[in-house]
């Protein structure tokens, strides 16, 4: 119980980057769903982690389930393909960034698991597999065993079960009688960049309340503009048929338009990446014992940022801002 209590001290904007745009998003589209479907019932997550989507929705109080080990706070022990809830118990099931820690063959009976409960709607969101979104997946674990000379647990497990089918997952859900649209999430190039970012700062746990500036200073200023191809996952938003157009039009206008986006965003990831650069090399200089270990980490960041640059997520991202610019 402590930790719900503390976790839900934290601003929202302070938390980690990938996690944010994510849960931000899901608040977004389960405000407009309640508009349309009502709040009486609760709302479920299947997957969570304690008390953030209660941070982000704390009048709405969601129910979290979750497998061991992944227990902590009020979350409920439970299989997501087992939920010990009646039918139709919840308005509605949010599930982000689940089904890629999920084995293949389970994946259907987990949706056909959160249909059973849900009365009216499930957001299901996460990475689908694809040539862009592995390639970035890939770049940043071999950058995560270059910083740290471990393997990074939740890109491992990705890489072992296989990111799900996109087709697959929604061929599903209109087989329960769902309609269906996707919000992309998480422009794939800046997040890359933000990842290593965070990779690299988490090396030094030193100094938090860097981390936490950091990461408020992205999700205040960058996160709202990401809902846009090329994407880290897609958001897909499941509702019993049919789905009625004024939402389907609110859910749309949820998508990010290019306006005030600066012309070249990684660019301006390469700023904000010397910018830190610098701060830790202020840093290291008054830890001598540091100096060789830091200076080496802060040349394999730069590595990684040139990896990121000769990507296919980010040749996408520059011929669409050019595309752009013509039109």
């Amino acid at each position: 119980m402590e930790h719900r209590k503390d976790i839900r001290k934290v601003n929202p904007l302070d938390f980690p980057y990938d996690l944010y745009q994510r849960y931000h998003l899901a608040t977004q589209i389960i405000q407009r769903l309640d508009g349309v479907f009502g709040n009486g019932a609760p709302i479920l997550e299947v997957g969570g982690n304690p008390g953030i989507l209660q941070t982000f929705l704390p009048e709405k109080t969601p129910i979290i389930v979750n497998s061991p080990p992944h227990i902590a706070g009020d979350i409920i022990p439970a299989d997501g393909c087992h939920l010990p809830f009646k039918d139709r118990s919840f308005r509605g099931v949010v599930m982000l960034d689940v089904l890629e820690h999920v084995p293949e063959d389970n994946r259907s009976a987990l949706l056909r698991e959160i249909d059973r409960v849900s009365s009216s709607w499930l957001v299901v969101g996460g990475p689908f597999g694809n040539e862009s979104v592995g390639e970035a997946e890939a770049i940043l674990a071999g950058f995560h065993r270059q910083l740290t000379g471990t393997a990074h647990t939740y890109l491992e497990e990705h890489q072992r079960f296989g990111l799900p089918d996109y087709a697959i997952t929604l061929e599903t859900l209109k087989s329960l009688g769902y309609a269906t649209m996707e919000i992309p999430n998480g422009l794939l190039c800046r997040w890359m960049l933000m990842l290593g970012i965070n990779f690299f700062l988490q090396k030094d746990p030193s100094d938090p309340e860097l981390v936490r500036q950091v990461n408020h200073f992205v999700n205040l200023h960058l996160a709202p503009t990401d809902n846009r191809e090329p994407a880290y996952r897609h958001v897909i938003v499941a509702v019993r048929q049919p789905m009625p157009e004024g939402l389907r039009q609110q859910l749309r206008a949820l998508e990010s338009t290019d306006s005030g986006i600066p012309d070249d965003a990684v660019s301006s990831w390469e700023g904000a990446t010397a910018a830190l650069q610098a701060l830790m090399a202020g840093k290291i200089r008054q830890r001598d014992e540091k100096i060789r270990d830091l200076e080496g980490q802060i040349k394999i960041l730069e590595e990684f940022r040139d990896q990121v640059q000769q990507s296919l997520a980010y040749r996408i991202y520059r011929r669409w801002k050019d595309m752009w610019k013509r039109g």
